[in-house]
C-alpha cells in the first residue's frame, strides 16, 4: 500500500484530488491532508508518507519553505501548480513531476504510474530539487542547471558546460565540455523553450547552441559557427541575420 499525503491550501482542490485518488487507486492510502506550511510540516513529521502531492505555492509562501525543514527527504513528491508560466518552466528544467490544476484524472494516472516505476528504482532527487530551487525560489530567469533524464534517474548538468544540442530524430544529443555526449529521449524543441533565456539560440533545425561557446562565425552562402570544441555547425539561411546580430551585441 502506498501512503500518500496532500498539502494544498485550496480546500476544493485537495478534496477533488483526494476523491480522485480514493476512487481510482486501490493501492493508495491517504494518510493526511494539510493546508499550510505549518500543518504540512506537522503531518510529514508525524506520518511517514511514501508520496506527497505538494502545491508549489501555499498561501503567500512556496513549497520550499516547507521542504527546507528536512535534512533528508525520504518521500517522493508530485508538485501541483496552477498555470504559472514561471513555475512550469522551473519544473520542466528540473525534470520533476507535476500536475496542472485543475487536475486531469488521466494525467494523475500517468504521474502515479511514473511514481510506481521510480519507487521500484530508488533515486536521490535532491539535486533535481536544487535545480528547481535555483530557478523558482531564487527567481533565476536564466537557469544555471538542467536535469537530463537517464536510464538510472536524472543527471544534473551545468548549462555553462553545455556547448550545443543536436536533434537526432525525436531524441536530443547534448554535447558538453571534455567531449562528453549525453543522449536524451526528448525533442530538441523542449530544450529550446527552456534554454532560450540562457544565451542559447536555435541556428538550425538540428542545432541549439550556447552563444558563450562560439569562437568563430564564417560568413557566406553556407554560413557556419565554430564552437569551442572545434566542431563546425551550419547556420540556416533563415537564421543568418539573427545570429550575426546576436554575436555583434554579445561581443559589444
Amino acid at each position: 500500500m502506498i501512503k500518500a499525503a496532500i498539502i494544498e491550501d485550496e480546500q476544493n482542490c485537495s478534496e477533488y484530488l483526494s476523491l480522485l485518488l480514493s476512487k481510482n487507486f486501490e493501492d493508495i492510502e491517504i494518510i493526511g491532508i494539510a493546508d499550510s506550511i505549518e500543518t504540512g510540516l506537522v503531518l510529514l513529521e508525524r506520518e511517514t508518507p511514501d508520496l506527497v502531492f505538494l502545491d508549489i505555492m501555499l498561501s503567500n509562501n512556496n513549497a520550499f519553505e516547507l521542504l527546507r525543514n528536512f535534512n533528508e527527504i525520504k518521500f517522493e513528491i508530485i508538485f501541483t501548480t496552477a498555470h504559472d508560466e514561471f513555475a512550469l518552466k522551473a519544473l520542466k528544467v528540473s525534470a520533476l513531476d507535476y500536475l496542472l490544476k485543475p487536475i486531469d484524472p488521466k494525467e494523475l494516472a500517468v504521474a502515479v504510474e511514473k511514481y510506481k516505476k521510480k519507487h521500484n528504482n530508488p533515486f536521490d532527487f535532491s539535486r533535481q530539487l536544487s535545480v528547481l530551487f535555483d530557478r523558482y525560489v531564487n527567481q533565476n530567469d536564466r537557469p544555471t542547471k538542467i536535469a537530463l533524464p537517464t536510464m538510472q534517474g536524472y543527471e544534473i548538468i551545468n548549462t555553462e558546460d553545455l556547448i550545443y544540442c543536436e536533434a537526432d530524430g525525436g531524441y536530443t544529443k547534448f554535447h558538453l565540455k571534455e567531449n562528453q555526449v549525453k543522449l536524451v529521449s526528448k525533442n530538441i524543441k523542449i530544450y529550446e523553450d527552456l534554454l532560450s533565456v540562457s544565451n542559447f539560440f536555435r541556428i538550425h533545425q538540428s542545432f541549439l547552441i550556447n552563444i558563450n561557446h562560439i569562437v568563430k562565425y564564417i560568413k557566406g552562402d553556407a554560413s557556419q559557427v565554430i564552437m569551442s570544441n572545434g566542431v563546425s555547425l551550419n547556420v540556416s539561411k533563415l537564421k543568418k541575420d539573427e545570429i550575426k546580430n546576436i554575436i555583434k551585441n554579445f561581443a559589444s
